[in-house]
């Protein structure tokens, strides 16, 4: 699947990153993160960066810019540092959280976690209806990646995050 990013002036409604290849790479070099030397690779790796970004939408601060974007960016009313952004151009979280993510998905890694949310089970009764986890009922499938959620943290207002709001004098 080819990558189609997302328009930060003119949003379209089939974007699956915020970055060109060539620029990913370009911010990539920035920052010291590697994506896949094969270019089909590294696209993969993007789409499921900008995938797992947009989980993260109904914890992020502001309202999409328009009602026919399918993507969570651009975005109206977000404040980085107690600053107002301009939902163009996109924040330099936004793509370092979707680099920091492709790399790691490129890597191999499963961020989603397995099917079983974590949890293995060692013993199931059916009549009483008892159930017990190994390992303190998670399996570790599911990867915590801190320099994404630092890099993202700023965009977000929801739980996982500090709270944002604004005052007005009136």
């Amino acid at each position: 699947m080819a990558l189609i990013p997302q328009d930060a002036t003119s949003p379209v409604n089939n974007a699956n990153s915020y970055l060109s290849l060539v620029d990913a790479r370009a911010l990539a070099a920035q920052y010291a993160i590697t994506l896949p030397t094969d270019d089909t690779e590294a696209e993969t790796s993007l789409i499921n960066g900008f995938a797992y970004i947009e989980a993260r939408e109904p914890d992020m601060c502001g309202t999409r810019a328009t009602d026919t974007q399918n993507t969570s960016y651009p975005r109206e009313g977000v404040y980085i540092r107690c600053v107002l952004q301009p939902s163009s151009p996109f924040p330099n979280e936004l793509l370092l959280s979707q680099i920091i993510s492709a790399e790691s998905f490129g890597q191999g890694n499963n961020l989603w976690g397995g099917a079983d949310n974590g949890r293995a089970v060692s013993k199931e009764k059916v009549d009483v209806l008892e159930v017990a986890y190994f390992d303190n009922g998670t399996t570790g499938d599911a990867l915590t990646l801190p320099r994404f959620e630092n890099t993202i943290q700023p965009l977000l207002c929801g739980s996982t995050s500090a709270n944002q709001f604004k005052v007005f004098r009136g």
